[in-house]
């Protein structure tokens, strides 16, 4: 049994603060895991590296233990208020207390989360609340699924910083898009505490939490999809993709999707979003001169399971040059 696959059943979704949660509990080096700060460590180097500054931590991590303050939605009071949903704040160690780095994960599982600038307007929220304290370089980090969809890039792209700044910022998705995919994620980070687990690199980690790890690697790797590759909501195996076809209907792009147990859903390519299928379904009958009757019979039209098929199969003849 996957925990994560039941608490995400129904009501019980799991959403950006209950992933938010995990990811601070495994960046705690005092929380009950057991693993200390090595999560923590490896984590902060592939930050470093992804800010294309290999010694950013550098000074933290020659440390035989690192200090941190994880903190989890964090509101930080600017003109406008804004929520960090993992504030990391490391100290020089845990008597002088001196903050050497300050990192803030803004955090998405779904691209269609995305907004035009929130990670500019967060960072400056916290750079202006963190005046009156003595100035130590800021890291935004922007935590979401693969791929690089257009309002995710926008959102990226909003926070501008000089190369000369001490400032910086980084984008980690939570797993890959293609097994090509050369920046590491969340999924190869937990991974690697693994492997190295297993190769007596590291003390031993209780069996619980080893198979916790497992469990959340797993869930990732169903649940957190690109926006291209649309599944199950409920991210499990019982209602499986068939088929799925990308289409453009009035400069639009949706993406529709049959499920092993006949059903058929039509979702907004670039937010995910679920869209009411039947009314897109005829219309993209309709613009592609698919020519598919709407009625079984008089007074009797099909349904839109019934429609999404044949409009699927219609689009697959299309395609192979068939139809």
């Amino acid at each position: 049994m996957n925990i994560f696959y039941a608490l995400s059943e129904g009501r019980g979704r799991l959403t950006e603060t209950n992933l938010s949660a995990f990811l601070a509990f495994l960046l705690t080096p005092q929380a009950a895991h057991g693993f200390g700060d090595i999560f923590l460590r490896t984590f902060l180097v592939e930050i470093a590296r992804e800010c294309r500054e290999e010694e950013r931590f550098q000074a933290v991590l020659v440390k035989r233990q690192i200090t941190v303050q994880v903190g989890l939605e964090v509101r930080y009071d600017g003109a406008v208020p804004r929520t960090v949903d993992i504030d990391v704040q490391v100290f020089d160690d845990a008597t002088a207390q001196r903050k050497l780095h300050h990192l803030i994960i803004e955090n998405k599982i779904k691209a269609g989360a995305a907004q035009t600038e929130q990670l500019k307007d967060q960072f400056d929220c916290v750079l202006l609340t963190l005046g009156d304290e003595a100035p130590c370089p800021v890291t935004a980090v922007f935590l979401t699924p693969p791929g690089d969809a257009r309002t995710m890039t926008v959102e990226f792209d909003s926070l501008q910083l000089d190369k000369t700044s001490e400032h910086k910022k980084a984008w980690l998705r939570w797993r890959s898009a293609t097994e090509s995919t050369t920046s590491r994620t969340i999924v190869d980070l937990i991974r690697e505490l693994l492997r190295r687990e297993a190769l007596a690199e590291i003390e031993p980690i209780g069996d619980y939490t080893r198979h916790t790890l497992k469990a959340f690697v797993q869930f990732l790797e169903r649940v957190i999809q690109p926006p291209t590759l649309v599944r199950s909501r409920t991210g499990t195996d019982a209602d499986s993709v068939i088929v799925q076809r990308e289409i453009s209907v009035d400069g639009g792009r949706f993406v529709i999707v049959r499920y092993s147990s006949d059903a058929v859903k039509l979702f907004d390519a670039e937010t995910e979003q679920e869209l009411a299928a039947h009314p897109l379904l005829r219309k993209i009958n309709t613009q592609y001169g698919l020519n598919i009757p709407l009625e079984r019979g008089p007074g009797k039209p099909i349904n839109t399971r019934q429609l999404g098929r044949k409009v699927l199969d219609a689009l697959g003849r299309s395609a192979t040059g068939t139809m």
